[in-house]
């Protein structure tokens, strides 16, 4: 699956399922930053390019990394 930008959401998003209806497509998509799922038009996302994803690496790292014991 494809990682894009909500811009319903101002934050990256992993698009985990994809279905059109009457002509209208959904996409279902995780959201790291809330760890949810949610459902948003396909035309509410973009692609992420080079320039968003420096941005958006540490705040996934964080979410995969667990948090050190100290």
């Amino acid at each position: 699956m494809l990682w894009h930008y909500s811009s319903l959401h101002n934050c990256a998003c992993k698009v985990i399922e994809e279905q059109t209806l009457w002509g209208q497509t959904v996409c279902r998509v995780w959201l790291p930053n809330q760890d949810a799922v949610v459902r948003v038009p396909r035309s509410a996302l973009r692609s992420l390019s080079a320039d968003l994803l420096p941005e958006i690496r540490p705040l996934l790292l964080l979410r995969i990394l667990p948090a050190e014991d100290g």
